[in-house]
């Protein structure tokens, strides 16, 4: 299911770069209202998913299945739009399609795996391709580090599912958004 969830943000990506057009996205307006946007459906999706029998099981419930996993990777490619959240729209359509808040967050971040792996080589393959071995080397500490972070950030955010709801990351969303408006508002 997690590779089946990854091909759709492995093609809209690699037919982006091809076109060199993701430099078109990153404008702050964009960004502050897809976060914005992104923040909202995930809200409404927390609050209000669809009501499916949910079996807790050591693996996904009955409601989940392939076409899930399709839905969710198609949700997924729209993280390419910087400002979406990769893992707040996962979660978002798992919301919508009833798969219960724990298990929405538990295939998110299974999800980021293989994708974070997909683009962190491409990345690694662009800076081994340096004349300057410092720039590798960065490369590699930062990483590592990124990785020992967010195994982190993904253990705690694990166990606030169990007890909490969404909400607290769609006010930080929420904010970022407005900021952001207004912060390319005032530059420009």
């Amino acid at each position: 299911m997690l590779c089946a969830a990854t091909i759709p943000i492995i093609a809209l990506g690699g037919i982006l770069l091809a076109l060199d057009w993701i430099d078109l996205l990153r404008n702050p307006l964009i960004i502050g209202s897809a976060s914005l946007l992104f923040g909202a459906l995930l809200w409404h999706s927390d609050r209000n998913p669809v009501n499916q029998p949910n079996l807790e099981t050591p693996y996904m419930s009955a409601c989940f299945s392939w076409k899930n996993a399709v839905i969710i990777g198609f949700a997924q490619a729209l993280a390419i739009i910087p400002g979406t959240s990769r893992s707040g729209i996962t979660m978002t359509a798992a919301r919508y399609l009833g798969i219960s808040r724990p298990e929405a967050a538990r295939f998110s971040m299974l999800l980021a795996i293989p994708t974070i792996l997909i683009f962190g080589a491409f990345a690694g393959l662009d800076l081994s391709s340096t004349d300057h071995p410092v720039q590798l080397r960065d490369g590699l500490i930062v990483g590592l580090l990124s990785l020992i972070i967010c195994y982190g950030v993904i253990h705690f955010f694990m166990l606030m599912t169990r007890k909490m709801s969404f909400t607290p990351f769609v006010i930080y969303r929420m904010l970022l958004g407005v900021f952001l408006i207004g912060w390319a508002l005032i530059t420009q």
